[in-house]
């Protein structure tokens, strides 16, 4: 996550997400996976999705579906503070949501860093992981410069055995299929956690660029039910299309240890 992302159309999803599936029901913790604005210096579109926060023929798609997260992201728009503590202070996501907003630490002190994020979030039901591209990639390994764009499978397992819940961030590929990606991802995620396929939802969204986000359910009926129950509204509800899309069917074969996913 870097700060410049803060308000565009693809942070509009994400709040509408987390705010959906946890609410007043589920303990959130986010944790940012910061990284500084200038880590890359790539010059792309990345974050620059906000027209939709001026009054256009656009804004009553975003603004029916949950005015108040609309306002309050035109409201950090026009104050030109894009950046996390905004979000941490003006209740965009439920009150009680718990934060980790320190920068990701590399080479060895990584690891000082989850153990910390994992002690500051040890309260909360569900942690949301928001990671610049998504998850691990074999072309990076943990010690590298460029593993701060990502959270990595041990991290991921750590917080799972922990009891928590979690939602992960992913930037899709734009050279790769979007199906066959959420196919190897969720088969990575069955593998790494050794949990049924139906523990996993997965939910896309769109907006500005692609991603998706998975969410890995604890079996506990106070995680799985709530959660299960956001994601059928979500699906059912009107508002909602164009902004976030279920994928309705994750089936998962032993014999072949393969994925396959439909929209």
């Amino acid at each position: 996550m870097q700060n410049k992302y803060i308000g565009d159309k693809g942070d509009f999803g994400k709040y509408l997400l987390l705010k959906k599936l946890c609410g007043d029901k589920l303990h959130l913790g986010v944790n940012w996976c910061l990284v500084p604005d200038d880590f890359d210096n790539q010059d792309n579109n990345d974050g620059k999705f906000t027209s939709y926060l001026h009054e256009n023929a656009e804004s009553s798609i975003y603004s029916n579906v949950d005015s108040e997260l609309f306002k309050k992201l035109q409201e950090l728009l026009k104050s030109g503070k894009r950046c996390i503590s905004f979000v941490e202070r003006f209740n965009i996501l439920p009150s009680n949501t718990y934060f980790f907003s320190e920068l990701i630490s590399s080479g060895t002190y990584r690891y000082i860093w989850h153990d910390k994020s994992l002690k500051q979030l040890e309260s909360c039901d569900v942690i949301f992981y928001d990671p610049d591209n998504g998850l691990e990639v074999k072309s990076c390994g943990k010690l590298s410069s460029n593993a701060v764009k990502y959270v990595f499978y041990d991290e991921i397992r750590d917080t799972f055995r922990a009891g928590k819940s979690i939602i992960i961030y992913q930037h899709t590929n734009r050279g790769k299929n979007v199906v066959k990606q959420i196919e190897s991802r969720v088969k990575e995620l069955v593998n790494c956690l050794l949990i049924p396929v139906k523990s996993i939802s997965v939910v896309y969204s769109g907006l500005g660029t692609s991603r998706y986000f998975m969410i890995i359910k604890q079996s506990k009926s106070k995680h799985i039910d709530n959660i299960n129950r956001a994601i059928l509204e979500i699906e059912e509800d009107n508002r909602f299309r164009g902004i976030l899309k279920v994928v309705r069917n994750i089936t998962y074969d032993e014999k072949t240890n393969r994925v396959t996913v439909e929209f």
